[in-house]
């Protein structure tokens, strides 16, 4: 396997740049792929094989797989404590032979994007963050059941308050603040939003 990347700052240390690119073969891949055994003794033929006993066993693959991959994020510190990121990856798996389920179950592309601040107002109490994410869709595989999840996009959104004195942070926020339902495996139940509101103390 290889991997290369860069991480730094920038145009006066205001914008922070993390690159990267991977690239890598398998020798013996593992894998499952899917056997069916008669109930009754009889051979078991195409049109009648979802009648038998049904196995999901390990094989390694006699192919060399590859696999491949970036991502890239951008972190620009505005004035004021305004914060602009944004950051995209891609994850790929080739050359699985056809009848195995590699379970690489990933999207081929992921984006988010984040608009903050961590201090404003009077003493810089107030703070605020939005972010944006979207993941391509792809086919899922599995040992339970197969098939294709559609692409999924969110908001998740909160606000802040410091308490100074006792070093305490108070939060008002949702994860999947738009209630977008969603599911991220074949047979799972659907994801809505998750709405919270916390108290750390003495956390800064």
């Amino acid at each position: 396997s290889f991997e290369a990347g860069y991480k730094g700052l920038v145009m006066n240390n205001k914008l922070l740049i993390d690159i990267y690119g991977y690239y890598g073969q398998y020798t013996n891949f593992l894998a499952r792929t899917v056997v069916v055994q008669s109930r009754t003794g009889a051979p078991i033929t195409p049109k009648d094989a979802d009648a038998g006993q049904i196995y999901s066993v390990p094989i390694n693959s006699s192919s060399k797989v590859k696999t491949y991959g970036f991502g890239i994020g951008l972190d620009y510190k505005v004035t004021g404590n305004y914060t602009v990121s944004v950051n995209a990856a891609s994850d790929n798996l080739t050359d699985v032979p056809s009848n195995f389920i590699a379970s690489f179950n990933s999207p081929k592309y992921k984006v988010n994007a984040t608009f903050a601040n961590s201090g404003f107002g009077k003493g810089n109490k107030f703070g605020f963050a939005v972010a944006y994410r979207w993941q391509d869709a792809f086919y899922y595989q599995g040992d339970l059941a197969n098939g294709n999840l559609p692409s999924v996009q969110t908001v998740d959104a909160q606000v802040s308050y410091k308490l100074p004195k006792s070093k305490s942070i108070i939060k008002l926020g949702a994860n999947n603040l738009l209630n977008q339902y969603y599911y991220n495996a074949v047979g799972n139940s659907l994801i809505g939003g998750l709405y919270y509101l916390s108290f750390g103390y003495n956390i800064y």
